[in-house]
């Protein structure tokens, strides 16, 4: 990995960011939910951390693959970062927010 202005860009439009330093086993099973829609409200092109709505009936689902010890995977993709209607540092921000 890459660090591109200070952030985790793998390649150019590759985006990995672990959050946990826990290592889970080979096999074991993975929970992988797209993050707008899914997670949060879907605002179309999310880059106001402000805007972000999380769905609160996902909140127990992913507290339960974390007590039984499931990784939680988030996945996105970004057009608002290829349309060029803003960046990295917008993104990080609603990553962070």
């Amino acid at each position: 990995m890459v660090e591109s202005a200070g952030l985790p860009l793998a390649e150019p439009g590759l985006w990995v960011e672990r959050t946990s330093a826990t290592a889970f086993p080979v096999g074991r099973p993975a929970l992988f939910l797209d993050r707008d829609g899914t997670i949060n409200v879907d605002t179309d092109y999310p880059s106001d951390p402000a805007e972000i709505a999380l769905r609160p009936q996902m909140l127990p689902v992913i507290e339960t693959a974390n007590q039984v010890g499931a990784p939680v995977v988030i996945v996105t993709n970004q057009s608002g970062i290829a349309r060029g209607y803003f960046g990295w540092d917008a993104f990080a921000a609603v990553n962070r927010g």
